[in-house]
């Protein structure tokens, strides 16, 4: 709690017989997260490992193809269980891509055949459709197919043009007497039926091969009556249709089976190329490998024993603590207790601490609970909420593993709340006594207005002072005492803060200092002044150094202004907390708005149904306004003080992550 977890920089040296199987073994501890060579832990530099690269590509390009099967039938790839992810990490990445190979092949032979006969029978149902339409269409004009086909005095031509062509047709075939019967199929194709004079056939054929016309010619058993070549469609139709239903029945036999098996081979093909790409991190000389990278302490010993099991007499293993080594190469795990544990999200969403940085995920938990209850101090809506975060918390399946964070933290909101309610004896907005009376005291009654104030305005004082603490020891661990002695948040400032704080409570309360004014100014201002006169130092050690000749003017204009920025963010940051009891009052005033609006109702039907969603639409605004208050204080006035962030988010190679 407070620092990260401690990790041991490890490296592993192996024969290249056991290098595959130790890989396989680390992806399934998932606990050894990999980074580029170092010659640290080996006597010499080794070349990077580049025995595996085309093998991971191919395993890549046939998951994406087992990928591709899938989508092309309409399917999604379903997660494997623990135990095939443990059976595939044994298996040989060689082995497995020929396998997969043969498999992949088979299943899309079938695939392939499915779709080709499926779109043949309804090319072949969309083309009779076509027909019928193009049937009913001369039928309008007491013709069919039979009529156009036997006519001997006319030219006649029938078959399929674009919109284009149809107006460069007219514009040709105008000046002949001619007929055009034309029906859209799709897109800008037309069927297109034109009867005209026969001593202008050459001029009519002409046209509509300039047209880019596509003759159509009408199969012999449509060329009959409308009513004899309707009923052959018809029957053709229903065979077709009942093809078309056994395709079907083809795929859902099959779509089961697909599924599985293509899940698998995608899974597995993936995880052999995570492992194989990460495997190019390793160095390699001959038959040696080398791989390194971060350990949890706590797994160190685990991962001794596996190397022991696996590879006896076959591994050397060297580590050391990573404190020896920069802090901007080590990767950083938080380690919280299982209460604070969501509020990790908070700290990881305005930056990763680094791996040497102070880790204030428990006093976020803390101050924002106390933050958000005064806010929110309701215990019927805090119940509500709680409830809610219950629900969240205990969603099943996979997919909902970050929302269940969330609901964790909506839980303990939830009895924060209800705490604070009890505390402000407030229940759905009614503060009476006969209905819950007040612990502490009322927010919302002017007599306790000012109390209010001064109890939101003393948490941030406590938030503020926690902040400077932080950095002090932060820099201490560092070994900047420079800067946790007389930095712009340092004990200088501190010492400065709390002593005009010390001033205010004096005068505020009606007492007074027996000092001289112009000693306690002395006091006030050395604290700010040691800061400045540190900092000039520390400019002109630094200049002297790196051997400046002249003065940087705009870095001791800074200096200069340094104690008067101190005072004006330690003046706003303090100012600014009195948002906490502003919101809580806002809760109070919203409640007796909403009874107001209640009481003006003079049908009890239409409150019985206007309250629970007034009440439900307060609950979902305050509680967002609340939480993003919460986090505005914390990012702004208490991370300001110490974080400093950068640091690298612990990834252990697994197999999803390489």
């Amino acid at each position: 709690m407070f620092k990260p977890e401690k990790m041991l920089y490890t490296g592993i040296l192996l024969l290249e017989d056991d290098v595959n199987s130790i890989t396989r073994l680390l992806a399934a501890q998932a606990s050894f997260h990999l980074t580029d060579r170092r010659p640290a832990l080996a006597t010499e530099t080794l070349k990077k490992r580049d025995k595996d690269s085309g093998l991971a590509d191919k395993c890549r390009q046939q998951a994406n193809h087992a990928d591709n099967l899938l989508r092309r039938v309409g399917l999604y790839d379903l997660k494997i269980s623990s135990s095939q992810k443990d059976k595939i990490l044994r298996l040989d990445s060689g082995e497995l891509l020929q396998q997969s190979e043969r498999v992949l092949k088979s299943i899309r032979e079938e695939i392939e055949s499915f779709i080709k006969t499926r779109n043949i029978i309804q090319s072949q149902i969309t083309r009779l459709k076509s027909i019928a339409n193009e049937m009913y269409l001369l039928h309008k004009y007491h013709l069919s197919f039979e009529d156009i086909t036997s006519f001997k005095h006319f030219f006649t031509e029938y078959g399929i043009i674009d919109r284009d062509g149809l107006d460069l047709v007219r514009r040709k075939i105008t000046s002949f007497a001619c007929h055009l019967l034309v029906m859209p199929i799709a897109g800008r194709q037309i069927s297109l039926l034109i009867i005209g004079d026969k001593d202008h056939s050459r001029e009519f054929t002409e046209s509509l091969t300039e047209a880019g016309f596509h003759h159509h010619d009408i199969p012999e058993r449509y060329r009959k009556s409308f009513d004899q070549s309707l009923d052959i469609i018809e029957a053709e139709l229903w065979q077709l249709r009942d093809n078309l239903a056994e395709q079907n029945g083809v795929f859902f036999k099959n779509r089961d089976r697909w599924q599985a098996e293509l899940s698998y081979w995608k899974n597995a093909l993936t995880i052999h190329s995570h492992i194989l790409k990460a495997m190019e991190k390793f160095g390699c000389d001959g038959p040696v490998n080398q791989i390194v990278g971060f350990v949890p302490e706590s797994k160190y010993k685990t991962l001794i024993a596996s190397l022991e099991k696996n590879a006896p007499g076959r591994y050397f293993l060297s580590s050391f603590s990573a404190e020896q080594i920069p802090e901007t190469d080590t990767p950083t795990r938080l380690k919280n207790p299982s209460f604070f544990r969501p509020f990790e999200m908070f700290v990881e969403t305005y930056g990763l601490p680094g791996y040497k940085d102070i880790d204030p995920t428990p006093v976020v938990g803390l101050s924002f609970l106390l933050m958000f209850g005064m806010m929110f101090g309701d215990v019927g809506h805090g119940a509500v909420l709680a409830i809610f975060g219950l629900l969240a918390t205990f969603l099943p399946y996979q997919i909902f593993v970050p929302i269940r964070s969330l609901g964790k933290i909506l839980t303990y909101a939830g009895f924060s709340s209800m705490i604070f309610g009890f505390l402000f004896g407030s229940f759905f907005g009614i503060e009476e006594d006969s209905v819950l009376p007040a612990l502490w005291m009322r927010p919302s009654h002017r007599e306790n207005l000012i109390a209010f104030l001064a109890v939101a305005i003393g948490i941030g004082v406590i938030i503020i002072t926690l902040g400077i603490i932080l950095n002090i020891v932060q820099m201490i661990k560092k070994k900047k005492i420079q800067q946790a002695l007389l930095g712009p948040w340092s004990v200088a400032s501190l010492s400065f803060y709390w002593m005009l704080l010390t001033l205010m409570i004096f005068y505020a309360g009606g007492k007074s200092i027996a000092l001289p004014t112009g000693f306690l100014a002395g006091i006030m201002v050395l604290p700010l002044l040691l800061i400045v006169v540190s900092q000039i130092v520390f400019h002109f050690k630094s200049a002297h150094n790196k051997r400046e000749n002249e003065e940087d003017e705009s870095d001791l204009a800074t200096i200069f202004f340094e104690p008067i920025e101190i005072i004006m963010n330690l003046f706003t940051n303090t100012v600014s907390f009195m948002r906490v009891a502003a919101f809580g009052l806002a809760h109070a005033a919203l409640m007796m708005a909403t009874f107001i609006i209640k009481d003006m109702i003079p049908f009890t039907g239409a409150n019985i149904v206007s309250l629970p969603i007034e009440h439900l639409f307060i609950i979902i605004l305050e509680g967002m306004i609340a939480t993003i208050q919460c986090l505005r204080l914390e990012y702004y006035e208490f991370f300001s003080k110490f974080f400093i962030g950068g640091g690298i988010k612990y990834s252990p190679l697994t197999a999803e992550n390489n």
